[in-house]
C-alpha cells in the first residue's frame, strides 16, 4: 500500500513536497500530510484556510492513464469522492475539481478542493478536506461559488471526531489506490463521473476568467471537459474554469442529479456520432439545433432513440449520414 508521511507544520504541502529530500522518496500514490499549513493555497493561488483538524495532503500521481491529460483533475476527484462515499459521506463532484456535500436543506456545500501541479515530469495533487472545520460564510471571498461544510457537520454520530486525520487520510489513499489498481485494468473514471456530477441536467454557467457560457450540463467528456447543451449555436465550453448553478441557489436532489436520460456521444464526422454510454431507461429525445459532441463541436441531429437494456441505439443524422453505434 502507498506510504503516508506525517509532518507537523509546513508553509504549504505543495511547497514542502517539492523540496529535494522528497524527489526520490515518494513513489506513485505516496503522500505527505501536515497537521497545519501557514500559507496554504488553492486554485489561482488563493489562500486556503488551514486550521488543525483538517486534512492537508500532497499526493504523487502516476503520469499515465487519465492523469496524463486534461481529465486528470476530474479522474482524481472521482477516486476521492468514491473513497469518501465508502466512509459514509455522499460526496458529489462539482466540475472540475471540487467535492461537495448537500446540507439538510439540499444546498451543495464544498468539502474538498483539489489542485494539480506538474513540475519536471512529477505530478502532485494538493488536497484539502474540511474534516472538523469549515470556513464560515463571512470568511469566503465575495465571488465564491459555494458555501463550505465539513465532514463533521455531515456526521450526526460524530464518529469522525474520534479518527485522527492522518489515519482517515490513509484509509482514503488506500481506497483510491485499490480502485485505480483493481485487476490492473485501465481505470474507468468516466462512468462514475457522470453518476456523481453535481447539477447534471441543470442549467449552469461555466466560467474561466472573463469567459462565461451558459447551458444545460449534460455530463463530462472523455477529456474531462464539461459537456453542456447551449441555446446558441457556436458556443463552446471552457476547457478549464468553474461551474456555477444558474438556478435555484444550487439545490441538489436526494440523489444529487435529476434522473433524466443521459447519452454520452463522441463525434466522428460532421454527420455521424458514436454513442458510447447511456444512463436511464428507454427514451426518445429530439434535438432541434444539434448535439454537442465530445470534440466540442455542434453536430446536426434530428432524432436519437435508445433503449438502455440491451443498449440498442439509433442515431439519425440531419444530413443523412450513415448511422454509427458503439457499445
Amino acid at each position: 500500500m502507498p506510504e503516508v508521511y506525517e509532518l507537523d507544520t509546513v508553509t504549504s504541502v505543495l511547497d514542502e513536497v517539492r523540496k529535494p529530500e522528497w524527489a526520490h522518496r515518494l513513489n506513485d500514490f505516496d503522500s505527505i500530510i501536515a497537521r497545519r499549513q501557514t500559507a496554504g493555497r488553492g486554485q489561482y493561488r488563493r489562500s486556503w484556510d488551514s486550521p488543525e483538524g483538517n486534512i492537508f495532503a500532497a499526493l504523487r500521481l502516476p503520469l499515465e492513464g487519465p492523469f496524463l491529460g486534461t481529465e486528470a483533475a476530474v479522474a482524481l476527484g472521482v477516486l476521492l469522492a468514491c473513497a469518501l462515499r465508502a466512509e459514509g459521506f455522499l460526496c458529489l463532484l462539482k466540475w472540475p475539481n471540487d467535492l461537495v456535500l448537500a446540507d439538510s436543506l439540499g444546498e451543495a456545500r464544498k468539502v474538498c478542493g483539489i489542485l494539480l501541479e506538474e513540475r519536471e515530469n512529477v505530478l502532485v495533487a494538493g488536497i484539502g478536506i474540511n474534516v472538523l472545520h469549515a470556513p464560515s460564510d463571512d470568511m469566503l471571498r465575495p465571488d465564491h461559488a459555494l458555501k463550505a461544510t465539513s465532514l463533521l457537520a455531515n456526521d450526526p454520530q460524530g464518529h469522525v471526531k474520534n479518527i485522527p486525520t492522518a489515519k482517515l487520510w490513509k484509509k482514503l489513499v488506500n481506497h483510491l489506490f485499490s480502485s485505480y489498481s483493481h485487476n490492473y485494468a485501465p481505470y474507468d473514471w468516466h462512468t462514475p463521473a457522470q453518476e456523481l456530477l453535481l447539477w447534471r441536467n441543470r442549467r449552469v454557467v461555466l466560467a474561466d476568467g472573463d469567459e462565461r457560457v451558459e447551458g444545460i450540463l449534460r455530463g463530462i467528456g472523455f477529456k474531462g471537459k464539461a459537456v453542456p447543451v447551449f441555446e446558441k449555436r457556436g458556443e463552446e465550453p471552457p476547457a478549464f474554469g468553474d461551474a456555477v448553478a444558474a438556478d435555484e441557489e444550487g439545490l441538489v436532489s436526494e440523489h444529487g442529479v435529476e434522473e433524466k436520460p443521459f447519452v454520452c456521444v463522441e463525434a466522428l464526422t460532421a454527420g455521424e456520432v458514436a454513442v458510447s454510454e447511456t444512463h436511464g431507461d428507454s427514451a426518445h429525445a429530439e434535438f432541434g439545433a444539434g448535439l454537442l459532441g465530445l470534440d466540442g463541436e455542434l453536430h446536426p441531429l434530428v432524432r436519437l432513440d435508445f433503449q438502455h437494456e440491451g443498449v440498442r441505439l439509433h442515431v439519425a443524422g440531419a444530413d443523412g449520414g450513415e448511422d454509427r453505434v458503439r457499445n
